[in-house]
């Protein structure tokens, strides 16, 4: 408190310039947080769906240890940072009471984990409209046909 009431003190524009650089500093900063935590979920992102997609391919051309071995990353993944988000939102209901601001802060980290965690889970649907607009057909595709047309030919 002693040290706001000695700023106090000082000339209006040294007060003004002296508020205007905490704004930058505080600007900058969260700008490179953001950077950097944009450009970590996008790279998890990636990395997510190539093993999602990993498991998927290998399912469906009956390798299925390696799909097993792919699903099991994509979910340790997401284990991995659910635990994170779950421990902050605990930590952070507990300093609620005692200090707001921390708690607050982290809140915010856990929805920082909980998207990272979303990263590793993707939807097969991502990888259908990938390879639908690539003209890549699956195997699956491929016995699905095979199956309608033997269902048409037990029909007749």
């Amino acid at each position: 408190m002693e040290l706001i009431d000695k700023i106090l003190e000082w000339p209006v524009i040294i007060q003004g310039i002296l508020g205007s650089f905490l704004f930058w500093v505080i600007f900058t900063i969260g700008q490179k947080i953001i950077n950097l935590s944009t450009k970590k979920i996008k790279d998890e992102n990636k990395l997510g769906q190539y093993f999602g997609k990993q498991a998927r391919d290998n399912f469906y051309e009956d390798q299925y240890e390696f799909s097993n071995y792919n699903f099991f990353i994509c979910l340790y993944g997401a284990l991995h940072y659910f635990l994170k988000f779950s421990l902050f939102v605990f930590l952070s209901m507990i300093i609620k009471d005692f200090v707001p601001v921390f708690s607050y802060v982290g809140y915010l980290i856990a929805l920082y984990f909980i998207f990272r965690a979303l990263t590793y889970v993707t939807h097969f649907k991502v990888f259908e409209a990938e390879d639908n607009k690539n003209g890549r057909k699956h195997p699956i595709d491929e016995k699905i046909k095979k199956l309608d047309e033997e269902i048409q030919q037990l029909k007749k």
